[in-house]
Formats: C-alpha cells, sequence, structure tokens
C-alpha cells in the first residue's frame, strides 16, 4: 500500500481468479441444493408406497410429485 491507501486498479478491478472460483462454488451449492430436494421426493415417494402396501393395497399406476418452484417431475408416469 501506498502513501494514500490502495491504487485504485486494485479495487476497482476485479480479481478473475476469484471470480471464476465463486461461480463454480456456487454452481456446486446450487446442484446439491436441487439433488437434496429431488432426494427429499423420492423418500416421500417410498414411504407412501410402504404406507399403501402395510394397509393391504397395492398401487394400481403411478404416483408422481412435482415441484411446485422448478416444475420438475418424480416418480413413475
Amino acid at each position: 500500500m501506498g502513501k494514500h491507501g490502495m491504487q485504485r486498479r486494485v479495487y476497482k478491478n476485479a480479481d478473475p481468479v476469484f471470480d471464476t472460483v465463486l461461480g463454480k462454488f456456487r454452481k456446486e451449492a446450487r446442484l446439491a441444493a436441487e439433488q437434496k430436494r429431488s432426494m427429499a421426493a423420492f423418500r416421500v415417494l417410498a414411504t407412501c408406497r410402504k404406507i399403501i402396501s402395510i394397509a393391504g393395497y397395492r398401487l394400481a399406476s403411478g404416483l408422481v410429485i412435482e415441484d411446485k418452484k422448478t416444475g420438475a417431475r418424480y416418480g413413475r408416469y
């Protein structure tokens, strides 16, 4: 640092390496969250099938769950 603090170019120009790494980190975090949400849907489906089976019934057609936020569908169509 100079006598009057950091130079203008230091704080005006972003670090491209940091931006790249941050972008990859955010993408991985988003994908992990989506995967966690999809696993929750599959757990609900498995639980519903188990309850139906325990009650003495069988599932005649597909059971589908649709995510309201993303529109992703889980289960057998």
